[in-house]
């Protein structure tokens, strides 16, 4: 876009245009360039004006290392560590040989700045400490999964005699455990399935009542006792399967309630998954993870059944007493609520 301007020689007014050489209040006659093409001359100084491209090493040039040029150069603070790091590798056995006469200067300066005692001259030597040695049972853990691997848990007859009692000190829902898993027995015998108000109940007594707001009840016949239905007829390794995969999961119903009402409809091959049982066989070793979902169900119940195999004469719900209290009771020591994890 062009301006009108008043030539400051002449006093004639002349069309400004945006790349005209030379000075923007003379008109073209006064500067003598009135027979040029002006774009063609623009772009002339245009181009003649770009500054021309640096390549990468123009731009950054490399850096040249730095050495210093005599033994003055070096400060008194490295040499004090560097003759100490040599003092303690020759009380060790081990011999530093210098590489250059300048490094060999150098390791005399540095000899020279140290005392008998490793310490610069005239400084008071450091306070000799004894070690800490910690017992192979006593080492510290660092993280969480080594916290969970350095104790030796075992989890034998002994532990289930020990822990499966104590299961009553802090719950006392065995009795409703009882009676459900005798109407879930004559309601799978009798309908394949079990009604809205047993399945209500397990609900509550796995103490999930909060997460009931994600359960379609409404839709209970058309859904979930059809699934149910699915899943007491499937394999075991298939049942969770038929409750929470993607393509059937059941609205509500994850894992650890999942596991839950697979106990109730098997009572002798089914068990419960929640954080306080697979906390305690991931302590011992038995898991490879602590997560509890579909992915590793699998995984846990083979744990549990090789548990079972191990200790005869203990039921499922023995060793998941014995795994509940064992964690509530020892490993979660400042755990004051009641109930069981349904999360």
């Amino acid at each position: 876009m062009s301006r009108i301007m008043k030539c400051q020689k002449c006093g004639q007014e002349f069309e400004l245009h945006p790349y005209k050489p030379g000075y923007a209040d003379v008109c073209e006659d006064c500067t003598g360039l009135n027979n040029v093409d002006l774009p063609e001359m623009a772009k002339m100084d245009y181009i003649k004006h770009i500054p021309k491209p640096k390549s990468f090493l123009e731009r950054y040039p490399p850096k040249p290392p730095e050495q210093p040029s005599s033994v003055d150069d070096i400060k008194p603070e490295n040499a004090l560590k560097a003759a100490r790091v040599r003092k303690i590798l020759a009380e060790k056995g081990f011999v530093m040989a210098p590489k250059s006469p300048t490094q060999q200067n150098d390791r005399e300066c540095h000899e020279h700045l140290l005392g008998a005692n490793g310490c610069l001259n005239g400084a008071r030597p450091p306070v000799a400490r004894m070690p800490i040695s910690l017992p192979a049972t006593q080492i510290i853990p660092t993280t969480r999964n080594e916290t969970n691997r350095t104790s030796a848990l075992v989890i034998d007859d002994a532990f289930i005699r020990e822990w499966e009692p104590r299961y009553d000190q802090t719950e006392n829902d065995e009795p409703e455990y009882r009676r459900l898993v005798g109407v879930v027995g004559r309601e799978i015998s009798s309908t394949g399935a079990i009604s809205k108000g047993t399945f209500l109940d397990i609900w509550k007594w796995k103490g999930a009542m909060r997460g009931i707001r994600f359960v379609l009840i409404d839709s209970y016949e058309t859904l979930y006792a059809k699934a149910f239905r699915c899943a007491v007829s499937a394999p075991p390794q298939r049942k969770l399967y038929e409750l929470i995969e993607p393509r059937v999961k059941l609205p509500g119903v994850e894992a650890a309630t999942g596991s839950t009402l697979l106990h109730f409809f098997h009572p002798q091959t089914m068990p419960i998954i929640d954080v306080r049982t697979i906390g305690v066989l991931f302590k011992a070793g038995l898991i490879s993870t602590e997560k509890k979902d579909l992915d590793h169900y699998e995984e846990f119940r083979l744990a549990i059944e090789g548990i079972r195999h191990r200790c005869t004469g203990w039921t499922l719900r023995q060793i998941d007493r014995s795994l509940f209290a064992y964690h509530k009771q020892a490993l979660d020591r400042n755990d004051k609520g009641g109930g069981r994890c349904w999360g």
